[in-house]
């Protein structure tokens, strides 16, 4: 290994580097590139492989991406390094990437580092779309990897969770669950319907075709990459939104427990199905964007020499955000929430199907066909019970995940972004005070921006009413009071 005195910073190690990203446009790709472009403001260019989408072309998708908040920073500090956002136009789903040719030399000639974010996190997707994605695309990352003129260093991202047959998923490679070349194959010449067939076989193993072909696709990093250039395994939990980097709170997509708050805070869901000792594993992006980060860096300088360096990137013994401490924190968060509210979001959590089934029937379904025939009768068209369905069928999709818990090993990923020789703070976590309720202040920061940037809502100057606060909490345990009520004395009716 290096000695730790030679070792150069992270701004240093990553000046004048070309950085090739898949995934850019992602939540955690653009938490990245935002990170890349503000805290190394002498990188070289960072390209990012677009396609274009819905008629919209990758130059105006690349403008779209920087015209947000998450890059008004950078705007500020260092504006020049805007144009060293490039992107490269090609399709993860496509042979080769589907990058011209002119590109391919271009990207082989001068990439230095690649970090492979792009799989489709669809749970339900098909088999064939699944293995192209996660498990074709990932092998044409390596491959390209491996003609480049410079040795590069490969980071591919995948998921903890497609090892979840292990009770205790630890930082190493696991034996292949099948053959990825077998699989590749069968996904381009094989009929979909057949496919669907095998896909329904393949659950015996895995839970999903996203979980399958992730973890194929690190078995494609293992058999293509390993021994031949520096390689980088890392695997995130389930993505929560910033931490403490400069926007605290900030969140994309409604996936996972971001799904979760805005669901509650608009008011359409009421309950959820989580069993007492259910512990979820979860981390913010930006910890994942700086263990992306500092783990090439680590790579690059030395200091991490095995073979494939790989990291479960969880917030496990640093800054968790459990689901059932976040309800409890909710009533203090609210409290503190800058903004009016018209009414307590509340969210029930049942350990028991049959509860949770009748709460969501009374409060959220009946509800929504309620307010559907409203909507209907002013000639716009109805999409509450939609929304619902929608809403149960997410829940469902995440019920296995939900009823199941995993010691997830981090000890490589926390001492990457907190115990690292790490010159810089701006690149490192720091342990939270103990003084400080770590749920309350996560849960008060999402809520904020989910109120603001999700819901359209404006920040006071002030907390909330605390007296409106209690009114609108009694109101609301008035109301599932009398449906109590009403139930128990319908249930006497009827049976005397």
């Amino acid at each position: 290994m290096t000695s730790i005195d030679k070792i150069v910073t992270i701004p240093e190690f990553y000046r004048g580097k070309n950085v090739f990203v898949t995934g850019g446009s992602g939540f955690i790709g653009k938490v990245l590139i935002e990170k890349l472009l503000r805290s190394c403001p002498d990188i070289g260019n960072i390209y990012i492989l677009l396609r274009t989408k819905k008629n919209v072309s990758p130059k105006t998708r690349i403008l779209t991406l920087t015209n947000t908040i998450l890059f008004d920073s950078v705007k500020v500090l260092h504006p020049e390094n805007i144009d060293k956002l490039k992107y490269v136009e090609g399709d993860i789903r496509s042979i080769n990437l589907g990058i011209s040719q002119d590109d391919l030399e271009m990207l082989r000639s001068k990439i230095d580092i690649i970090i492979h974010v792009a799989a489709t996190i669809t749970f339900t997707a098909d088999l064939t779309d699944a293995a192209l994605i996660n498990i074709r695309g990932t092998r044409d990352i390596c491959l390209l990897a491996m003609s480049m003129e410079r040795i590069p260093i490969l980071m591919h991202v995948s998921t903890c969770y497609c090892h979840h047959d292990n009770h205790c998923i630890e930082e190493k490679m696991y034996a292949p669950y099948g053959d990825w070349r077998k699989i590749i194959e069968i996904a381009e010449t094989m009929d979909r319907h057949t496919l669907n067939v095998i896909t329904c076989k393949m659950k015996g193993i895995k839970h999903s075709t996203y979980t399958f072909t992730k973890a194929l696709a690190e078995q494609t990093v293992q058999d293509l990459c390993v021994g031949t250039i520096p390689t980088i395994i890392l695997r995130p939990a389930i993505v929560t939104g910033i931490y403490e980097d400069h926007i605290p709170g900030y969140c994309e997509g409604y996936s996972g427990q971001i799904g979760y708050l805005i669901g509650i805070l608009s008011g359409i869901m009421k309950c959820a199905n989580v069993p007492a000792g259910s512990n979820r594993e979860t981390v913010p992006v930006d910890l994942i964007s700086k263990g992306i980060i500092n783990s090439i860096w680590m790579k690059g300088t030395g200091q991490s020499d095995e073979e494939v360096s790989i990291y479960n990137g969880t917030g496990c013994n640093l800054i968790e955000f459990n689901l059932h401490e976040v309800n409890k924190a909710f009533f203090n968060v609210f409290k503190k929430t800058r903004t009016e509210l018209n009414w307590y979001p509340k969210c029930t959590i049942f350990d028991s199907y049959i509860f949770y089934y009748m709460y969501f029937s009374i409060f959220q379904l009946i509800p929504s066909i309620i307010g559907d025939c409203f909507i209907y009768l002013k000639k716009k068209k109805p999409h509450l019970v939609q929304l619902q369905r929608t809403l149960f069928g997410f829940t469902n999709l995440l019920d296995y995940f939900v009823k199941n818990s995993w010691v997830i090993r981090n000890a490589n990923f926390l001492n990457s972004i907190v115990d690292a020789p790490i010159h810089n703070d701006d690149f490192i976590v720091k342990t939270p005070n103990i003084n400080v309720n770590i749920e309350e202040k996560l849960l008060l920061d999402h809520v904020h921006y989910i109120l603001v940037h999700y819901l359209n809502k404006k920040l006071t100057d002030k907390p909330t009413n605390l007296i409106k606060l209690w009114i609108l909490w009694v109101v609301w345990c008035m109301l599932e009071l009398s449906v109590l009520v009403f139930g128990v004395y319908l249930v006497y009716s009827i049976f005397n």
